[in-house]
């Protein structure tokens, strides 16, 4: 009896890259981890389609498998450049601060490297101008590299102070095996806050440290995974050891799909955790409310913290947690206007948001939570973010407290 032939499992022989017209194709390489030589793994495909989505350069990018001639398989990644350089004079928003005017240039894909460079000028609500350069792998192995310089004025938002400060900060970061990130880095910040009575001055040089654990499919919309953050911020006054500080942030959410597709609905949850130590002075006050914290809610105002009423807003120490469900209502892709790439999409969103606040870490859960929700929007910027828009409702003790409109960039958590 003869037995029959068992076929051949057909190979991946070359991996191919198309479309990227600026960006160099190591750029691209490097984050492709399927092995040559052995039989196609969709699974890790995926995988390495979703890091080079993270690269946040391309409005698209996918892939196929092609037969060759020879019987093995040439994989193809496709992909599509965002339109890289944006000189732009915008209207620009802050919650707490309100309407300004920016001149902007941006360099995306800086030199096809992945790098970003930005220049930018502020008139309005805010006032000053600031560069930053960042490279998310300048040398060795995931090494990563940033530097800030700047300068700025603005009006605190519940206090009577006009403050203007300056800053120059630098960090370095290493990623081990996609999902554990190290920072550490410095920061040296100079405030004056003025006011009619007195001008408080601080000189402060800033260490800061930060590890992150990160599973997450997608950065910009996550269907799935865990990330965990820890942070520790470190700030020595040179003027006066009464004011020193450390600020420890923690922070965790994760993402689960019960419908997938490309219509997909994932449920989210966030929380995050800051405690100060050290110098609690007024000056260094948080509040609940906004897009950052607790939807629902707008920044408060002066009168707002004058009221005693409403200390239940602002502290030093912050506990905040989130409930969200996206639905994706038209799937991203990628279109071209004017040989301008960019991508178009659209997510629905509803929210639960809570959080705690007070002075001492002892008194956090004294008072009743801040409560907020709602529901929203989500969609993709030209310049490769996410912008969001909320609509909620805030309660408080049980109250309806008001109504708020909130706007962000990128996802809450």
């Amino acid at each position: 009896m003869v037995k029959a032939k068992a076929e051949s499992i057909p190979l991946v022989s070359s991996i191919i890259i198309e479309g990227n017209r600026v960006t160099k194709d190591y750029i691209i390489q490097r984050e492709i981890q399927h092995p040559l030589d052995s039989s196609l793994d969709s699974a890790l495909v995926e995988e390495d389609r979703d890091r080079i989505d993270n690269l946040g350069i391309f409005s698209a990018v996918n892939w196929y498998a092609e037969p060759k001639d020879d019987g093995s398989i040439q994989l193809v990644f496709t992909v599509s450049e965002i339109w890289r350089i944006w000189p732009a004079l915008l209207p620009y928003y802050s919650e707490a601060q309100g309407w300004s005017i920016i001149g902007a240039l941006n360099f995306l894909n800086f030199r096809g490297r992945n790098q970003s460079l930005f220049a930018a000028r502020l008139g309005g609500a805010e006032k000053g101008y600031f560069l930053i350069f960042e490279d998310p792998w300048i040398a060795g192995d995931h090494i990563s590299f940033s530097v800030s310089v700047g300068r700025g004025s603005w009006t605190h938002p519940f206090l009577p102070y006009d403050q203007v400060g300056d800053a120059i900060e630098i960090d370095l970061g290493m990623w081990f095996d996609y999902r554990w990130k190290l920072s550490a880095g410095f920061n040296l910040e100079h405030i004056r806050s003025i006011s009619e009575v007195d001008t408080l001055e601080y000189r402060y040089v800033q260490p800061t440290a930060s590890i992150v654990y990160d599973t997450r499919d997608l950065y910009r919309n996550p269907s799935k995974g865990l990330k965990i953050s820890q942070g520790l911020k470190a700030m020595f006054n040179f003027s006066s050891s009464d004011q020193n500080q450390l600020v420890w942030s923690q922070s965790i959410s994760t993402y689960w799909s019960p419908v997938k597709g490309d219509k997909k609905l994932t449920l989210g949850f966030g929380a995050g955790l800051i405690t100060t130590f050290g110098s609690l002075d007024e000056v260094w006050l948080n509040y609940l409310g906004g897009n950052k914290t607790v939807r629902g809610w707008s920044p408060p105002s002066l009168s707002e913290y004058s009221n005693p009423q409403n200390t239940f807003r602002f502290g030093h120490q912050q506990l905040t947690m989130s409930v969200e469900a996206r639905q994706t209502i038209i799937p991203s892709s990628s279109i071209s206007v004017l040989s301008f790439n960019s991508e178009i999409g659209l997510t629905g969103v509803a929210f639960i948001d809570m959080g705690y606040t007070s002075i001492k870490l002892s008194d956090l859960f004294h008072n009743d939570p801040l409560i907020g929700m709602g529901f929203g929007i989500r969609f993709p910027a030209p310049l490769g973010f996410i912008l969001r828009l909320d609509y909620g409702w805030g309660f408080y003790g049980g109250t309806e407290m008001g109504t708020a409109i909130n706007l962000g960039a990128g996802q809450k958590f």
